[in-house]
């Protein structure tokens, strides 16, 4: 019997050329700790991805998004996956989002511990696919919105290690 899988959201805010990343890499994460992330996370029970990708710009990052484009759907087949040495206790089907309209008048990372705080940074598009700290399954998917299709695709990690990255099909724009 494999991991369970849950739903979540990942949401790419994008401004003037840049992507907006959160700063872990000097922040105690239980598994983002010492890389860049994007916001997002699980969905609540009831909760549309829409919504929680709304909630959760809002709780990591004190953005207000107000429009939000659907991209696509990402499976993270977590089940050979492992964290700073942990292994990981889910699966996860998550949905990508983009987001062009929003309010980052208070945009500040929320995440706060042992007297340190995540650091949110507006990265070059041009720059986002060459930060080391980013995790690999984040540049697949950062490739694959690219092409600005909606698409499904699949990534596996065996240890902390991308194994797997499948595109399963684009949609026509």
């Amino acid at each position: 019997m494999g991991l369970p899988w849950i739903n979540g959201v990942i949401c790419f805010f994008h401004k003037s050329g840049k992507t907006l990343l959160i700063d872990y890499r000097d922040y105690p994460h239980k598994i983002h700790e010492g890389k860049y992330s994007l916001p997002g996370g699980k969905l609540n029970d009831g909760e549309s991805s829409e919504k929680a990708g709304i909630r959760e710009s809002w709780e990591e990052a004190r953005i207000i998004a107000r429009g939000m484009t659907y991209r696509g759907r990402v499976h993270f087949n977590n089940e050979e996956r492992t964290v700073l040495g942990k292994p990981m206790k889910i699966n996860m089907s998550v949905d990508i989002y983009d987001c062009f309209d929003f309010d980052d008048s208070h945009a500040e990372a929320t995440e706060e511990k042992d007297g340190r705080r995540a650091k949110l940074e507006w990265v070059a598009d041009d720059k986002v696919l060459s930060i080391n700290e980013l995790h690999e399954g984040d540049k697949k998917m950062l490739e694959w919105l690219r092409d600005y299709k909606e698409f499904e695709g699949t990534i596996k990690q065996v240890g902390e290690r991308l194994s797997e990255a499948n595109l399963e099909y684009y949609i026509a724009a």
